[in-house]
């Protein structure tokens, strides 16, 4: 799997790689860096290094995965200059879906607002935006 390939590896078989291919695995395995960089980020409270891995990880998916669309860099530009915002990113498979931010608690009408009138200015399209609150996920549970 290419979670076990690191990019060392991947540069020396290159030659081997259409260009095509070779960005799209150098994006999953810089990727896989940089969920486990974000989870110790989360971890120490560490908001810069939230803000930089989320927005390489945006630049990554559309330079390097070519995902990416108008309406899309312009959701990028809306929720990056919303204020409470700490990092923000394309989630799923891109082409026009889903995109996330994480957002100081305090600021999330504020944010919703700015992003919602500033997508809206730039695309003319009515943005759905969901305020959710992080949980610790799925797990077993004794009925």
């Amino acid at each position: 799997a290419l979670r076990d390939v690191s990019l060392e590896q991947l540069e020396a078989h290159r030659d081997e790689l259409s260009d095509v291919v070779l960005r799209r695995c150098r994006f999953i395995i810089q990727e896989d860096q940089r969920v486990l960089d974000l989870a110790g980020a989360l971890e120490t409270g560490d908001g810069d290094g939230v803000r930089r891995l989320m927005a390489a990880s945006y630049a990554g998916a559309r330079d390097l995965y070519e995902i990416s669309a108008p309406a899309m860099e312009a959701m990028i530009d809306a929720m990056t200059s919303a204020p409470g915002v700490i990092g923000a990113r394309q989630a799923g498979a891109g082409f026009g879906g889903c995109m996330v931010a994480i957002v100081a608690r305090e600021a999330t009408p504020d944010f919703a607002a700015a992003v919602a009138a500033r997508y809206r200015a730039h695309t003319g399209i009515d943005a759905v935006i969901y305020p959710v609150n992080a949980s610790d996920g799925a797990g077993l549970s004794a009925m």
